[in-house]
């Protein structure tokens, strides 16, 4: 009886936690015109053909169904970050983590869908093009002296209703699952603990 007091308190705590993610699902349609990228591209993972002074941050899931990336993210201002090689008919699963040490709120997650041929905040593609964007804002007093904060960014395709990252997680819990029912099925537990008294 004691040990359910026990659980059932820790799960009244682990309820009252907040996580440092925020997190949304994006479904490519059939008929999207997704194509491989053919703007200029700049070798620290900015893309787009400039017209201004202003590159996007990219990520591409070429021949991968999943990817985390960090990013240093200005405070109080909306960051975007360019998804490609997207596949067609697919949903992804974009993820937004950052530690506790950065006392922050994120704001304004989601994502946004540029024509081809569209000036967007000085960038023109020949394809359409997926951006997540968001906005850190600091959360705590005394304000941060930070100009930037990492921010983890992870976009994960999702097959079977489950993001193909968690499959790992699902095989373990099945694999515990069978070890447990193989073990009951085969001895008597409750025998067992009786006579370890």
């Amino acid at each position: 009886m004691k040990f359910v007091s026990i659980l059932c308190g820790i799960a009244t705590v682990l309820k009252c936690i907040v996580a440092n993610t925020e997190a949304f699902n994006l479904h490519i349609p059939r008929d999207f015109p997704l194509h491989p990228t053919e703007v200029s591209s700049s070798n620290d993972g900015r893309v787009g053909r400039q017209l201004g002074t202003h590159y996007f941050p990219s990520m591409s899931l070429y021949n991968i169904n999943h990817k985390l990336q960090v990013y240093p993210v200005p405070l109080n201002d909306t960051f975007y970050i360019q998804l490609t090689d997207l596949k067609q008919d697919e949903t992804y699963q974009i993820r937004i983590c950052w530690t506790a040490m950065h006392p922050v709120n994120v704001e304004g997650l989601g994502y946004q869908i540029v024509a081809h041929d569209v000036n967007f905040q000085g960038t023109v593609a020949d394809d359409a093009r997926i951006f997540v964007h968001f906005k850190v804002v600091p959360q705590c007093y005394p304000p941060i002296n930070a100009d930037t904060i990492p921010i983890n960014v992870s976009v994960v395709n999702i097959k079977m209703g489950i993001p193909v990252d968690l499959y790992s997680v699902v095989f373990y819990i099945l694999l515990v699952l069978g070890a447990v029912s193989y073990l009951v099925q085969h001895s008597n537990p409750y025998q067992l603990l009786k006579n370890a008294r």
